[in-house]
């Protein structure tokens, strides 16, 4: 009889181990594909691992939580929007998800629910990358006095924030304000020169011409 436990706990504790090692090896892998930009692999073994019975809740959410993260860099927002409705309940508080729906939801044209998500971080955890997302789309509707509220937050929390300090000139340019559109335009260069700053400067010399 005792013989007959002891096997039957070692066999458990086989099974514990193995299980555990193989949960490791998995994640390893699809980290590594996610890490090698190989997002579809990645995804393809996601969606092997979770058609498979007995994996553990917390599992399930860390593959699903990976498998976000894939679908966006894929592009795939409308898929990558559902996937985060899926699990955010059970992560609440991770700012990254409601960050990565507000955008999705931007990239397929559903402004109202961004702006919810961008507003429910700001009131929520005062974050400053929230604040510059719904300032830019502010902008992209035309309104500049919310999006100029939203401006000058990130740049009372970081005065060097680039793309902050690049919509402000796009707003004061707007407002015929061209001189000091002029200097944060300058000032977001000196900070860091990119593209989209050349672009609106280009712009704006046209249209003061």
């Amino acid at each position: 009889m005792k013989k007959n436990i002891i096997i039957v706990i070692l066999s458990i504790s086989f099974f514990c181990c193995k299980s555990t090692l193989d949960k490791e090896s998995n994640l390893e892998i699809i980290q590594t594909h996610f890490s090698n930009k190989n997002f579809i692999q990645a995804v393809h073994k996601i969606d092997i691992l979770l058609a498979e019975e007995d994996l553990d809740n917390d599992f399930i959410l860390e593959l699903k939580n990976i498998k976000v993260n894939c679908l966006f860099e894929l592009k795939q927002y409308i898929r990558c929007v559902r996937l985060i409705n899926d699990i955010i309940y059970y992560f609440p508080n991770d700012e990254s998800l409601y960050l990565m729906r507000g955008d999705s939801y931007q990239y397929i044209d559903n402004n109202d629910s961004a702006l919810q998500d961008y507003s429910t971080l700001i009131d929520r955890f005062n974050n400053i990358d929230a604040y510059k997302r719904r300032g830019t789309l502010y902008i992209k509707l035309g309104w500049l006095t919310k999006a100029n509220v939203d401006v000058d937050k990130v740049l009372e929390l970081d005065s060097n924030h680039n793309g902050s300090l690049n919509n402000k000139g796009v707003i004061l340019v707007e407002w015929g304000e061209y001189d000091k559109a002029l200097e944060y335009y300058r000032k977001s260069l000196k900070v860091k020169p990119n593209k989209i700053t050349y672009l609106n400067i280009g712009d704006f010399y046209d249209k003061i011409n």
